[in-house]
């Protein structure tokens, strides 16, 4: 719509006067680069291929080489609003019919319970093997929306460390909780999400 084109306007001409660019410029004038001129480079590597854009998958195939390494997970694209898609994979195998597909199966980061629950979320993928030994508990929630999430974090809180209000207290009274907010830590993926 007319309001939307002119704030993006104002935004470059604003960019302009200050003779700066944001990330997107930097990407286009790479690409138009690499049109223009050789690239100087004989490899290239890509790590959280499955965030690529358009554009840079783009700019992928104008450095014309074959000595492409790309590394990433197609269940972890997360940048779809700016054009990333776990498809990007398979636009690869089809732009680099040569290349060998080697998958990790060993999780190093997580407990077993997480990597037995990842399974069971995606019963479609290779099987994970967890190279960590320490057991853990894991619980799955799932709230009808983000404030139900919101509710179910804020009550699990106020369970662990016995209310922190008087009112919230005598929830909890009785229950033997030894907590304090230092042993608890709410982690989530952006920060828009808290």
């Amino acid at each position: 719509n007319n309001k939307t084109q002119q704030l993006v306007d104002d935004y470059n001409t604003a960019l302009q006067a200050k003779g700066l660019c944001d990330y997107d410029d930097i990407l286009i004038k790479l690409r138009d680069f690499l049109r223009d001129n050789q690239t100087p480079f004989t490899h290239v590597l890509v790590d959280e291929f499955q965030d690529t854009s358009p554009l840079q998958y783009e700019m992928l195939l104008l450095f014309g080489i074959n000595n492409v390494f790309v590394i990433g997970d197609p269940l972890q694209s997360i940048y779809g609003f700016r054009g990333a898609s776990a498809d990007m994979f398979d636009q690869f195998k089809t732009d680099w019919p040569g290349a060998t597909e080697i998958k990790l199966t060993t999780n190093y980061r997580s407990v077993s319970e997480i990597v037995a629950l990842s399974g069971a979320i995606f019963p479609n993928q290779p099987t994970l093997q967890a190279n960590r030994t320490q057991s853990g508990r894991i619980q799955v929630v799932q709230a009808l929306n983000e404030y139900g999430e919101a509710d179910y974090i804020v009550r699990t809180v106020e369970g662990l460390i016995g209310g922190s209000t008087m009112t919230a207290a005598s929830d909890f009274y009785g229950d033997d909780c030894q907590r304090t907010f230092r042993d608890i830590a709410v982690l989530y993926r952006t920060h828009a999400s808290s």
